[in-house]
């Protein structure tokens, strides 16, 4: 697990990506910037802007993603 500070460029990305919820915003984007595989939030509906270069999943498809790697 890694916990992001929050920087200035991940902001600037947040404020241009003109997402509604700014805090989910904030969020994608410092998980984008530090290349997260995964951000896990019961929330998804409010990833609908996301690039995808971050797989937001809800807990239950969270735990099957991993579940399904540690399989292989």
């Amino acid at each position: 697990m890694y916990r992001s500070g929050l920087r200035n460029c991940f902001v600037k990305n947040a404020l241009a990506a003109g997402w509604k919820d700014l805090e989910d915003a904030l969020q994608y984007y410092s998980a984008s910037e530090v290349e997260c595989d995964f951000l896990v939030t019961r929330d998804e509906q409010g990833y609908k802007l996301s690039d995808g270069s971050v797989n937001v999943l809800n807990p239950g498809k969270y735990l099957e993603e991993i579940n399904g790697q540690n399989a292989e």
